[in-house]
């Protein structure tokens, strides 16, 4: 298992072959929504951490701090152990006190280490589930 990470432009190929992966049975994330998104974040990239967890070629979890304190991630399913390490990372590489994170409902291994992780389900918001360290 190897982690890159990256300050500056974002390795979208590499969050790009993961969402295109699991789409949609394991996330809400397509490449075009990410390349979307990573067009309008180049203003500021040196501001906006990704890191990829990747092994023999293939990406298998990816977390992006698309703003501080704001974490949008990947895992596969069939690796949810990797969601802990990107929510360590995210909590590390951020200067924001608080992380909030967004998943699709189906995805219930980044739920369960989002719960794990203290953070909490905000019921008030967006209609993704939405989480938030406290």
């Amino acid at each position: 298992m190897r982690r890159n990470e990256y300050v500056g432009p974002i390795a979208l190929r590499a969050m790009q072959s993961l969402a295109t992966r699991v789409f949609p049975e394991a996330g809400w994330r397509h490449s075009g929504d990410l390349a979307w998104a990573a067009a309008c974040a180049d203003s500021a990239p040196d501001t906006r951490p990704t890191a990829v967890w990747s092994t023999g070629g293939m990406t298998l979890a990816w977390g992006w701090l698309e703003s501080p304190g704001e974490l949008t991630i990947q895992v596969d399913p069939a690796h949810p152990d990797l969601a802990d390490e990107v929510l360590i990372w995210a909590q590390q590489a951020t200067d924001s006190a608080q992380v909030s994170v967004t998943i699709g409902a189906h995805e219930t291994h980044l739920a369960a280490a989002l719960t794990a992780h203290g953070f909490e389900e905000d019921i008030d918001g967006p209609s993704l589930p939405a989480w938030a360290d406290h």
